[in-house]
């Protein structure tokens, strides 16, 4: 059984003028790139900060302005973080 504290996630922006913060888009390449869906999607209605469970990763997918205000890169800066370009994965302490 896995802690649910220690589950990796992403944190992604966009803007509401793109539609739903691009949250349809991640999880049809999700689906596509690893045949998952999520678990659960809440924040939909409200679209400031949508969150896509995958049940062993998160995705957060805020509103520019949402994201800079709770800045979660902040509040788990001591986390080892994974950082990619395309098809480049690199973990930085």
């Amino acid at each position: 059984m896995s802690c649910y504290r220690c589950r990796p996630f992403v944190v992604t922006s966009g803007q509401r003028a793109t539609g739903a913060l691009h949250v349809d888009e991640i999880e049809l390449q999700v689906k596509l790139q690893c045949d998952r869906a999520p678990v659960r999607v809440e924040g939909l209605r409200d679209g400031t900060w949508v969150l896509m469970d995958y049940g062993d990763f998160l995705v957060h997918v805020f509103l520019e302005e949402t994201r800079a205000y709770y800045d979660l890169e902040h509040l788990w800066s001591a986390a080892a973080r994974l950082d990619w370009r395309g098809d480049l994965l690199l973990l930085t302490p």
